[in-house]
């Protein structure tokens, strides 16, 4: 009798427990959509301590420090979501997210392309792949993850332009500047892809194109610092240097710290024989730690 009667008791409190446990997370999925991500992570790591082994609140504690931007939190709460059960792989690509925008770029060199092995349907997957061989310096790998994403979806603009931007740094302008066209027909108007756009146009050598691509974005925006030095930079490579000169002004006007716009102002003052402020600006632009304008310091004004 007395051993029906412990069970009796036991049941009931275990009906008890799941109840409450059952609580807590009603709360925190309402507490979610209400955007209450701080106040989750508090009740959710304090019901963890006697609940380890509950994937539903460690996703969604992961989910809410994700929200709050604290990556590390979240990657690991979704860490210990997948040392009890390996079969979720969203639960991998969040993790995925979280090493990505916690710049653990090697970790998540490794999570995505896990990621992608094992979903290589999904375009996001191949996209943020992309990016994260870009932020380990491998562009080709990078360009190949992107045209990955564009092979699921040829007008997926994130990945066009990411890959028209690792087209740019690899020096292979015509390509660039089909991903940047591209892109633009989508966007219709995207002031950083014009800036990029001109960056192509400059190394395919059309600086008039580039000239106009630029003064339609000052037009805009005459404030665009970019803008500006791209102009500057144009009118220089055309031996324009008096103008060339002008832009830079303007673009130093509107951040004096722009150490690349002084070397170019520099060299365009050289080229127009005005040594001393020529030298000045080398050196501006060497104390603001450009360092590449050593060797024209030394080259040009004996430094």
């Amino acid at each position: 009798m007395n051993k029906l009667k412990y069970l009796i008791v036991l049941c009931f409190v275990l009906v008890l427990v799941k109840s409450q446990a059952q609580d807590t997370l009603n709360i925190c999925n309402n507490l979610f959509g209400q955007k209450n991500y701080a106040t989750i992570v508090v009740l959710l790591d304090d019901y963890l301590k006697y609940h380890q082994q509950d994937t539903l609140a460690l996703e969604l504690c992961g989910d809410a420090y994700y929200e709050m931007s604290l990556f590390g939190n979240a990657a690991q709460r979704y860490t210990e979501f997948l040392l009890l059960t390996k079969q979720n792989q969203l639960i991998y690509k969040k993790r995925a997210l979280c090493y990505y925008y916690a710049k653990e770029f090697k970790s998540a060199r490794y999570e995505w392309e896990d990621v992608c092995r094992k979903l290589p349907d999904d375009k996001t997957n191949w996209y943020y792949l992309g990016l994260t061989y870009q932020q380990i310096g491998r562009y080709q790998d990078g360009i190949n993850a992107l045209t990955e994403a564009l092979n699921r979806d040829s007008i997926f603009v994130l990945a066009l332009q990411a890959r028209g931007n690792l087209y740019l740094k690899t020096q292979q302008y015509y390509l660039a500047l089909g991903d940047i066209d591209s892109s633009l027909k989508i966007t219709q108007y995207n002031e950083q892809q014009f800036i990029n756009r001109g960056l192509a146009l400059i190394g395919l050598k059309r600086f008039k194109d580039a000239e106009k691509i630029y003064e339609r974005i000052i037009q805009r925006n005459e404030k665009n610092v970019h803008a500006w030095f791209g102009l500057g930079n144009v009118y220089h490579l055309s031996r324009n240097y008096a103008k060339a000169i002008d832009a830079f002004d303007v673009c130093l006007a509107l951040r004096p710290d722009f150490e690349l716009a002084y070397f170019k102002r520099g060299l365009s003052k050289l080229e127009i024989n005005q040594q001393e402020r020529g030298c000045a600006d080398l050196q501006e632009a060497l104390n603001l730690g450009y360092t590449e304008a050593l060797m024209y310091l030394k080259k040009f004004c004996g430094r």
